[in-house]
């Protein structure tokens, strides 16, 4: 398990779903809002997996092996750790800035 770069890439996967329009606007009727409906609920399908990928790794680095705040680079599946106190995985902090820079109306869908 790789520690900041499954944090990167969930961070990648919130401001996609936070930041990607939901609809175009080309006022083609029904099959335009129906596009736009399901490119919505894709993009917040995708905020789910952002929060659920973190997730993993909190579970894992917190609750299984208790790295706490020495996060590893990265540890295999009996808990052996490489480079304990990585700086990379602070990318968790990415996720807060996709948060932090979406639209008002993005943000309260991916909070629900």
């Amino acid at each position: 398990v790789w520690t900041g770069t499954t944090y990167a890439l969930a961070a990648t996967m919130l401001q996609e779903a936070l930041h990607s329009a939901t609809a175009d606007g080309d006022g083609g009727g029904e099959t335009a809002a129906s596009a736009s409906s399901a490119v919505g609920g894709e993009l917040r399908s995708l905020g789910h997996m952002a929060f659920a990928t973190s997730r993993g790794i909190h579970d894992g680095g917190w609750q299984a092996y208790g790295y706490w705040f020495a996060t590893p680079e990265g540890w295999e599946q009996n808990g052996n750790y490489r480079s304990l106190g990585y700086m990379r995985a602070l990318a968790i902090w990415a996720m807060q800035y996709a948060m932090e820079t979406a639209p008002a109306t993005h943000t309260a869908a991916a909070s629900a």
